[in-house]
């Protein structure tokens, strides 16, 4: 992944994160497991009650990128 850490990258849009969350492919359990959260913070990152912070926003990004770089060997 050649994306680096960089906060001018910071979008804590509730449409941001829905986005996110779809693009990865797994079930919020999943997610939530992932990122070490509550399936309730989630919710609220998604409905916009609470801003996702930057670390979380950037690992959240990470899944996407391994949903859509995976190689299927067989």
């Amino acid at each position: 992944m050649n994306k680096k850490v960089n906060s001018s990258f910071y979008n804590p849009s509730a449409e941001y994160v829905s986005a996110l969350v779809k693009k990865t492919g797994l079930t919020k359990v999943e997610i939530c497991k992932r990122l070490d959260i509550t399936e309730a913070t989630l919710r609220n990152y998604r409905n916009g009650n609470s801003k996702i912070s930057y670390a979380l926003q950037f690992c959240l990004e990470h899944l996407v990128y391994e949903a859509t770089n995976t190689t299927h060997q067989e």
